[in-house]
């Protein structure tokens, strides 16, 4: 009997790219993906994250099928979405409370903490 793995991080290790009006998928070089490749290549595995770019609302159903093919699972955000959960309270708060920089670099905004619930959520 053999387990499940599931990742779960702000990125999938694909880039999605839009060329015409038709999205196509191709790997992504360096940081986790790479780091965790081999380990969620082998066995019954899943991967949740995030596209990578905004997909519009009526292509997300093709991407997530597209994606499903890979046993990865996108997790669709705006880019507000990004720039409060991602670039503001993941980059600016728990970054640095977790390499030891909480009290010369990190920096709170009730906003980003609200965006980081809702994509939690998600």
């Amino acid at each position: 009997m053999t387990g499940k793995t599931i990742i779960v991080s702000n990125r999938l290790p694909v880039k999605i790219q839009e060329k015409d009006g038709h999205y196509s998928s191709s790997a992504s070089e360096g940081g986790l993906a790479t780091g965790l490749g081999s380990v969620y290549q082998e066995g019954n595995n899943v991967w949740i994250g995030w596209p990578g770019t905004e997909i519009k609302a009526d292509k997300q159903d093709e991407i997530t099928a597209q994606l499903a093919d890979l046993s990865l699972l996108p997790v669709f955000l705006s880019q507000e979405e990004i720039s409060e959960y991602y670039e503001g309270f993941s980059n600016e708060v728990l970054w640095p409370i977790f390499h030891y920089y909480a009290s010369t670099y990190s920096t709170y905004r009730q906003s980003n903490w609200e965006f980081y619930q809702l994509v939690n959520q998600k």
